[in-house]
């Protein structure tokens, strides 16, 4: 790996588990997930690499998410109470660099309603690759197959 932020994400085999904390803001405290600092003190005892997590389990959990790599989640969605609606960039680069994170996760929708609006997000943050900082993407097709899919932006 040829920076400090990816040596933090992926093992020195250049694999990765990341998990995914971030899903509270939008739905709320799932099973298992009502004490987040428990929460992530199990993730990293399990072996987990990263955690991808909103920027207030981030700011408030930094012992615990120490020993991991951090990828905020930059974008939002319309919560469960409300309509689906495009969802704005909460956090930029600058935000991440103050949390020292250490990548940015934002979702793209090509072919959605909200193709237009995802895409500006992700133009927003494109300022990662002058920080060497790393993106990861997350497109409609990947999400409802489950899947993530990861640009990398050196």
């Amino acid at each position: 790996m040829d920076t400090r932020r990816l040596n933090h994400i992926f093992r020195p085999d250049g694999r990765a588990l990341i998990v995914a904390m971030e899903h509270a803001a939008i739905f709320g405290p799932g099973k298992g997930t009502e004490d987040p600092g428990a929460t992530i003190k199990q993730v990293v005892a399990g072996g987990a690499s990263a955690v991808m997590a909103s920027f207030g389990i981030i700011r408030c959990f930094v012992k615990e998410l120490a020993p991991v790599g951090v990828i905020l989640r930059s974008d939002g969605a319309p919560t469960i109470l409300g309509p689906d609606a495009s969802a704005p960039v909460w956090f930029g680069v600058e935000e991440a660099l103050r949390l020292d994170a250490d990548g940015i996760c934002i979702s793209a929708f090509p072919g959605h309603h909200s193709e237009g609006q995802s895409l500006d997000n992700l133009a927003q943050i494109a300022g990662c690759r002058q920080v060497m900082m790393q993106t990861s993407i997350r497109d409609d097709e990947s999400f409802a197959a489950g899947h993530l899919h990861v640009g990398y932006a050196h």
